[in-house]
């Protein structure tokens, strides 16, 4: 599969990264950390190939994620929420990179549609 990665979906990109990169931080501190991390990078990889499973992960770990953090209290469940966020609408927004219609070969252009 070669396609073209969306630029919008450059932003979903950079900021998983980040996040892969303080969670491996923090496993130091907490070695279950390290887990999420490591989901986290498969996660990447699949956005990055445009895979459907990593769409449809994309979308349910918002949810848990803001799920689990409102359960421990809600500031934290905004923050997730927010940051969570960052990855989450570009790949919304970029819905036929994942499920692309028409042509096998044609490519999606470059608006994240």
């Amino acid at each position: 599969m070669n396609k073209r990665i969306p630029a919008v979906l450059w932003v979903a990109i950079v900021s998983l990264g980040v996040m892969i990169l303080s969670k491996a931080d923090m496993a130091a501190k907490k070695p279950a950390v390290m887990l999420d991390a490591i989901v986290s990078g498969l996660l990447l990889l699949g956005i990055i190939r445009g895979q459907k499973w990593a769409y449809v992960l994309t979308i349910a770990f918002t949810v848990l994620g803001t799920a689990v953090a409102l359960d421990k209290n809600s500031r934290a469940a905004v923050q997730v929420f927010l940051l969570d966020c960052l990855v989450l609408i570009p790949v919304l927004t970029c819905t036929r990179y994942f499920f692309p219609t028409g042509s096998p070969d044609k490519e999606p252009d470059d608006r994240g549609d």
